[in-house]
């Protein structure tokens, strides 16, 4: 009988992905996967042959919605628990985890994804029998993660994007909250760089609430060759043609950008949590030297330009700090410390 580990995470892309890539590790080892949180049930992410049990709960902004909800929840998580039996139970923080890991009763593990860990861990901290996290916390181990995105080949990445071979490569994007901000800053940026200067191409990811086309129509009237899409389900031949990259900071994107040597201009999201997203480049800036960071609101297309020629002249240095970076990572990796675990 095959080992199953549940994985308490929600529904969006940033807990999915890594879920779900953690997931495909566990199943190409014999072990048998189980999603379970809130808002699985209406997440957009979900695939057919994913193992799903929604579970109801909300969060704390509204504290006697979040308690009716969450109490609903863990009766039902309580229920899944009993039916499984699982072997081990791995939250991915925040609400969305909580009413299986205060239901859970066995092994539970925490795992963080940021540098700092969040209020739903930190409540639980003290339950838990291990906390991982890709980035090195206090309390916790450094894991590896695998990746979230399919390794394509750059040639592969120019057709699909109709791009040149022979121009340094920026990838732009801000994720599904922040890019807006990015969008508007970094258009008045390239207009206020020198002409000679423009000797780059752009893959610009706009966001599916913003205009592609009218983007992209900007950098036509400045000479620019560019790539604008509103959505890239793929990032795996965005990854393979960029050579430096503008984004935010969120912990999935900071370990995809070392994870493929790619060194960035990371301006954190400036309505974060907690500092998360600062704190996520900081660790790429000061531990592993690939980035440069800048906060939004200081920002003028000035200060951005600037920006922008320092990222272009300091690439090839960053990216080798990056590639001594991940040649001396010795992280273990998350999916063989559980079958470790589980298998005994």
């Amino acid at each position: 009988m095959s080992k199953t580990v549940i994985l308490a995470c929600g529904g969006t892309a940033g807990h999915l992905y890594p879920a779900r890539a953690l997931a495909q590790d566990l199943k190409a080892r014999g072990v048998r996967p189980i999603f379970a949180g809130v808002g699985l049930d209406r997440s957009p992410f979900i695939k057919e042959d994913d193992h799903v049990h929604p579970l109801t709960g909300a969060p704390l902004k509204n504290p006697l919605k979040a308690l009716l909800k969450t109490a609903q929840g863990i009766l039902d998580a309580r229920r899944l628990i009993r039916r499984v039996e699982p072997d081990l139970i791995l939250g991915f923080g925040s609400y969305h985890s909580a009413p299986l890991l205060v239901a859970s009763k066995g092994p539970m593990w925490l795992f963080e994804a940021n540098t700092v860990m969040g209020r739903t861990n930190q409540l639980l901290v003290r339950k838990a029998d291990k906390i991982l996290s890709p980035f090195p916390l206090k309390l916790g181990t450094a894991v590896k993660m695998p990746s979230i995105v399919e390794k394509q080949s750059k040639e592969k990445a120019i057709e699909r994007y109709q791009l040149r071979g022979d121009l340094l490569t920026l990838l732009v994007f801000g994720g599904s909250q922040g890019a807006r901000g990015l969008n508007t800053r970094l258009l008045e940026a390239i207009k206020a760089l020198p002409h000679n200067l423009r000797h780059i191409q752009i893959l610009h990811i706009a966001g599916m609430k913003n205009n592609a086309l009218e983007i992209k129509g900007i950098y036509n009237s400045l000479g620019l060759t560019s790539c604008v899409v509103p959505f890239e389900d793929q990032m795996g031949y965005a990854y393979a043609i960029a050579d430096m990259a503008l984004a935010r900071a969120g912990a999935g994107t900071v370990q995809e950008l070392i994870a493929h040597h790619i060194p960035a201009l990371l301006v954190p999201y400036p309505y974060e949590v907690k500092e998360h997203q600062t704190k996520n480049a900081q660790f790429m800036r000061y531990t592993v030297g690939g980035c440069r960071i800048r906060q939004e609101g200081a920002l003028t297309p000035k200060v951005f330009a600037t920006e922008l020629l320092n990222l272009m002249e300091r690439r090839e240095g960053m990216t080798q700090a990056i590639e001594r970076y991940n040649d001396q990572d010795t992280r273990p990796a998350l999916s063989e410390m559980i079958v470790e675990e589980i298998e005994g």
